[in-house]
């Protein structure tokens, strides 16, 4: 099972990269790049039925590739679970293509809600990414550390993290679309940047709670592992900000009527935070949640 997961993982990883070339091709690529072609051979007639029909079947093999990779993700994931005994959160390897399948699985939401594919030329990459650097890592399965013996709290904890930061990704891809369509809307393809705006408040609705359950699932981990409910370990205080900045983006919109541009900052500013506190306590920053190694 656990030459399953790493097999899936690779599939995963090639669909990815095939969803988010799609998806971008979808936004700003294909009906450009035919209209132009047509045009140039005179032939105005045809440009727009079929650069539509081109782009609308590079769109639907992305939605396809899209969704098959978070299935291969999932199964990549249970396989892992069984193979090891237990949750597929301990070290890096796992956590990142845990990630990458809650960005993933999390776009697949948003998109069917909003019905606005182009979201995923911003969102994929973001996965695919993670998803590269998964391949950084040691593979292995790994024993848990007496620590972490605790299946319940590990399952919960680690992953209201993962979806919380996942949320924040699908926050983030619409907060960068929005900076590059502006308000004059630049791009006739891409949504206008209010309905990005919105998208991006919705994502940070749903991520911003799930990231307080997890402190809290944590403190109480802490509490039972090592005697405290806190201790400002790095890992506890890079969450903790992440949470704050994203409280302070929720009180920035909602109290002070930021939007637009200075509460996409703030956005841009959270999402940074959730790649520091994901990988840099682990990998730089020596603390109690450094367990995980490389």
């Amino acid at each position: 099972m656990e030459q399953l997961s790493i097999a899936l993982y690779w599939a995963a990883l090639v669909t990815t990269g095939i969803s988010a070339l799609c998806y971008i091709g979808y936004a700003f690529g294909v009906r450009t790049a035919i209209g132009r072609m047509a045009t140039n051979a005179g032939n105005v007639t045809m440009t727009a039925a079929v650069s539509q029909r081109m782009s609308e079947s590079v769109a639907a093999v992305g939605v396809f590739a899209g969704r098959l990779a978070t299935f291969l993700l999932t199964v990549s994931l249970a396989a892992r679970w069984s193979a090891a005994g237990r949750p597929p959160y301990t070290n890096m390897w796992e956590f990142t293509v845990a990630f990458a399948w809650g960005i993933s699985l999390a776009y697949v939401l948003f998109e069917r809600r909003y019905r606005q594919r182009t979201l995923g030329a911003f969102v994929l990459p973001v996965a695919f990414g993670i998803l590269l650097v998964a391949s950084l890592f040691p593979d292995r399965v790994s024993p848990l550390i007496p620590a972490l013996q605790n299946d319940n709290v590990l399952a919960l904890h680690v992953g209201a993290m993962i979806l919380s930061y996942s949320a924040f990704s699908v926050a983030f891809g619409a907060t960068a679309m929005q900076l590059l369509q502006g308000a004059e809307r630049r791009f006739a393809r891409l949504p206008r940047a209010s309905t990005l705006d919105q998208i991006a408040y919705r994502a940070v609705l749903a991520g911003f709670p799930l990231l307080a359950l997890g402190l809290l699932l944590g403190a109480y981990w802490g509490n039972s592992a090592w005697g405290r409910y806190w201790g400002w370990d790095p890992k506890e205080t890079s969450a903790l900000v992440t949470w704050l900045i994203f409280a302070a983006y929720l009180h920035v919109r909602n109290l002070a009527g930021w939007k637009g541009k200075r509460s996409a900052w703030v956005v841009i500013v959270g999402f940074m935070a959730v790649i520091f506190t994901f990988y840099g306590v682990n990998l730089w920053i020596s603390g109690l949640h450094s367990y995980a190694g490389v």
